[in-house]
């Protein structure tokens, strides 16, 4: 996302952090991912709340 990444280049991070946080819903989980620790903290998906989503398995599923 090209905001995103001139928001970065300018430094306005708390900008560009609001803007990470609203991406997931906006269909852009990918650039999401891409940001801080995101890849790591929501490896299981996103809650509908926004949080990050307790780690699952294939067996967890009905």
């Amino acid at each position: 996302m090209e905001l995103l990444k001139k928001l970065r280049e300018i430094w306005a991070n708390d900008q560009a952090a609001r803007l990470a946080q609203r991406l997931p819903a906006i269909c852009h989980f990918t650039q999401f991912t891409e940001t801080g620790d995101h890849a790591e903290r929501f490896r299981f998906g996103r809650d509908p709340d926004g949080s990050a989503a307790s780690p699952w398995g294939w067996d967890d599923l009905e």
